[in-house]
């Protein structure tokens, strides 16, 4: 879980970083948003059926 968790809170970072730094637009039709926001939603998607499968090793979700 712990490398699952590490890696949301990177990909959360960089996109704070981008925020704070650039004038990227925020937008599901900006080129520029996607390609920080896809890796980290992809890494918290990750992390959340890591962590049900933690919880309730037996359940698929």
């Amino acid at each position: 879980m712990y490398s699952a968790a590490h890696e949301a809170y990177d990909r959360l970072r960089a996109m704070r970083v981008v925020i704070a730094t650039t004038n990227v637009v925020v937008s599901d039709d900006s080129a520029d948003w996607q390609a920080i926001h896809v890796p980290y939603d992809d890494a918290f998607r990750r992390l959340r059926v890591v962590m049900r499968g933690s919880l309730s090793p037996g359940l698929r979700l």
